[in-house]
C-alpha cells in the first residue's frame, strides 16, 4: 500500500483526455517512456547488460534492427552536444547515436527482452536523453509491461485476486490519464511516488502479472473519458470528495461512506506531541505563534475530515487547514485529516491528610471515607469533602485541574482519502465483491471500458 500515498498531490485535475487514439491500438503495442533511476552527470558511463546480444533499434520502427552490436555487455554515456556513445565493456567506442530518444538499445528479443541497467533489470528498451546539465535514463516499453513493475509496489501481491485486479485497472487508468505529466522533460512518467512507483522486471510478481493480464486494456471511464483514478491506503470509514482536498470537483470522485475500511490496518491511530514541539514545527514553516497553548477544530467536511482549525499561542493565533497541518507535521505522523485533537486540561487527584493526636493518616484518592454518626456508618467519596470548623464549613478540593503540555491526535485512515481505499478494496474482495464492483463503489457513476486489446 505504498501509495500511501503517503505525499500531498498537487492534482492538476484539468485532464488532458487521451481520447480515442488508444482505441485502435493493441494494448501490448502502446509504448511509453519512463525515467528510471537517478539523473547522471555528463560523461558518466552506465553499464548495460543482457543474456543475449544487444541491438540498436529505431524508436519509430522497432521491428527493424538497425545494428547488432554483437556484445551482451556495454557502457553508455551522454554528451551535452546531444550524442549518446556506446562502448564495449573495455571502453572501446562501438557506436554513436542521437541523444534525442529516437534511437534505442534492446536485446535480440526486442519487446520481450530484458536489459540490466545500473544493476536493475527492465523489460523493453533503454535510451538516454538530456536533462539540463545532467542526463536521464529512459525505459521504453508497453503500458502493460510497465504495469508489471508498478503493481507490486502499490498493492500487496498476497491479497485476493479481485482486489489486485481492481488496483491493476486503477493503475492503468492513472497511467493513461497522466501520460503527459513529464512531457516537457522528454518522457511520460517517472518511477517514483510522484507518478507511480515502478521497480522494473525485478519488482514483478506472478499474482500481480496475472491481474494485469486478466484486465488487459481495461480502464475506468466517466462520460466516455478516462478517469483520474487516484487512490489511497485507508479511508478511515468515509472517502473524501476531490474538491475538499484539491479544490477541483470531479463527480466520480465524490466521498462515500466506506464501512469496508473500518477495523483494518491504518483505520485507527493516535499520537501525542508536546506543545513546544508543535511550536517549533510551526516556526520551521515560517509561522510563529509563540508557545502553543490551545488547538481547536473549527470546521469539518462531510467526510469528517478537518477543514479548518485554530492554533492559539502565547503571542498570536492562526487559522490553518487540516491539509496544511498535515504538511507541517508530516503525512506519516498525521496520517490523514480525519482526526480530533485533545489539548484540554488534566485532572490530578490529591490525597487527604487527617491529623489526630497520635499520627497523620493519608487517604489516597481511590479510597473512600467512612463517617460514623448516631445513626450509622456512611461512606462518602474522597472527592467531595467538606470540613466543619469554628470558622464555618470549608470544602476540601481533592481534585485539581492543570493545563496539559501535550496535544493528542486521534485519527482514522491513511492518505488523502480520495478515490479507492486500498484496504477497503481488499476487504471487499474478501467479502466476495468482484474488481468491477469494487471500482464502481469507490468511483461514482463510472464504467469499466476496454480501450484496446
Amino acid at each position: 500500500m505504498k501509495k500511501i500515498i503517503t505525499t500531498l498531490l498537487v492534482l492538476g485535475i484539468a485532464l488532458a483526455f487521451i481520447g480515442n487514439v488508444f482505441a485502435t491500438e493493441h494494448a501490448d503495442t502502446y509504448f511509453i517512456d519512463i525515467k528510471i533511476g537517478k539523473s547522471y552527470p555528463y560523461d558518466e558511463k552506465i553499464k548495460v547488460e543482457a543474456t543475449e546480444n544487444i541491438m540498436v533499434y529505431n524508436k519509430s520502427n522497432k521491428d527493424l534492427e538497425v545494428l547488432d552490436l554483437n556484445v551482451n555487455s556495454l557502457l553508455i554515456t551522454y554528451f551535452p552536444t546531444g550524442r549518446v556513445d556506446v562502448y564495449s565493456s573495455d571502453s572501446i567506442l562501438l557506436y554513436s547515436m542521437a541523444g534525442d530518444g529516437s534511437v534505442l538499445l534492446g536485446t535480440k528479443s526486442g519487446v520481450e527482452g530484458v536489459l540490466t541497467i545500473a544493476g536493475n533489470r527492465y523489460r523493453g528498451y533503454v535510451t538516454l536523453i538530456n536533462g539540463k546539465e545532467v542526463y536521464n535514463v529512459i525505459n521504453h516499453l508497453s503500458v502493460e509491461k510497465y504495469l508489471y513493475g508498478v503493481l507490486p509496489k502499490e498493492f500487496p501481491t498476497s491479497a485476493p485476486i479481485e482486489s489486485i485486479k481492481a488496483q491493476a485497472v486503477t493503475a492503468r487508468s492513472f497511467s493513461y490519464s497522466n501520460m503527459n505529466k513529464h512531457i516537457g522533460e522528454g518522457f511520460n512518467l517517472c518511477d517514483t511516488i510522484h507518478c507511480q512507483v515502478y521497480a522494473g522486471y525485478d519488482g514483478e510478481n506472478v499474482n500481480s502479472n496475472r491481474a494485469i493480464d486478466e484486465t488487459k486494456g481495461m480502464v475506468v471511464t466517466y462520460n466516455g473519458k478516462i478517469a483520474e483514478t487516484v487512490y489511497h491506503s485507508n479511508s478511515g470509514g468515509h472517502t473524501a470528495s476531490s474538491e475538499n482536498v484539491w479544490r477541483s470537483k470531479l463527480d466520480y470522485l465524490a466521498g462515500v461512506e466506506d464501512p469496508f475500511s473500518l477495523n483494518t490496518n491504518g483505520s485507527n491511530w493516535s499520537f501525542t506531541m508536546t506543545k513546544a514541539e508543535l511550536s517549533q514545527r510551526l516556526i520551521a514553516q515560517g509561522t510563529d505563534v509563540g508557545q502553543v497553548t490551545h488547538m481547536e477544530i473549527l470546521e469539518t467536511f462531510p467526510s469528517g475530515r478537518v477543514s479548518n482549525l485554530k492554533i492559539v499561542g502565547s503571542n498570536n493565533e492562526i487559522n490553518i487547514t487540516g491539509a496544511n497541518l498535515r504538511t507541517i507535521l508530516g503525512s506519516t505522523l498525521l496520517k490523514s485529516t480525519l482526526f480530533s485533537v485533545d489539548t484540554g486540561t488534566v485532572k490530578v487527584e490529591r490525597p487527604l491528610f487527617i491529623l489526630s493526636n497520635t499520627a497523620t493518616t493519608i487517604i489516597n484518592p481511590e479510597e473512600n471515607l467512612s463517617v460514623m454518626s448516631n445513626n450509622s456508618v456512611q461512606t462518602i467519596e474522597n472527592k467531595n469533602v467538606s470540613i466543619l470548623s469554628a470558622n464555618g464549613i470549608s470544602k476540601v478540593n481533592t481534585v485539581i485541574e492543570t493545563n496539559s503540555d501535550v496535544i493528542t491526535f486521534n485519527g482514522k485512515g491513511f492518505g488523502h482519502g480520495v478515490g479507492m481505499s486500498q484496504y477497503g478494496a481488499l476487504e471487499m474482495s474478501k467479502a466476495g465483491f468482484t474488481y468491477d464492483q469494487i471500482l464502481k463503489f469507490y468511483y461514482t457513476g463510472v464504467d469499466i471500458t476496454t480501450i484496446n486489446r
